[in-house]
């Protein structure tokens, strides 16, 4: 079987991976990793060589967005003042923390709500599409 080398210092930390042989002296291997980055793929045989063209450049996207992992921060979580624009950030995230670069989705949507502590009828949902 051909060794699969993982290292886990240049900050990636590997969830998986496999290997079949599919014949012909040909492999099948795969991977997956939680932490989105540039990284370098190094191929090598089993004396230690290593393959023709590695390492390979291998970039990992952020997986999908997720509400659950994402955060909103900033002044106006906390306070506003009546009649002023009150601010907050939100940092879409994935399910691995990975920060998600919203300008290459289609459409984000996203509704934020005030509800009143003092009377349930004061209610406003602020809805926005990000194209």
């Amino acid at each position: 079987p051909l060794p699969v080398q993982t290292n886990d210092s240049i900050g990636g930390e590997l969830i998986s991976s496999a290997q079949r042989y599919i014949g012909n002296g040909q492999y099948e291997v795969t991977y997956s990793v939680k932490i989105a980055g540039l990284y370098l793929m190094y191929v090598r045989s089993i004396d230690g060589t290593g393959i023709s063209g590695s390492p390979f450049s291998v970039t990992i996207m952020p997986a999908v967005l997720s509400a659950e992992h994402s955060v909103i921060v900033g002044p106006g979580t906390i306070a506003g003042i009546a009649g002023m624009l009150a601010e907050v950030r939100l940092y879409a995230r994935d399910e691995y923390r990975n920060f998600v670069d919203t300008y290459n989705i289609d459409e984000v949507e996203t509704t934020l709500t005030l509800k009143s502590r003092h009377d349930s009828k004061h209610e406003r949902a602020i809805g926005f599409i990000d194209p």
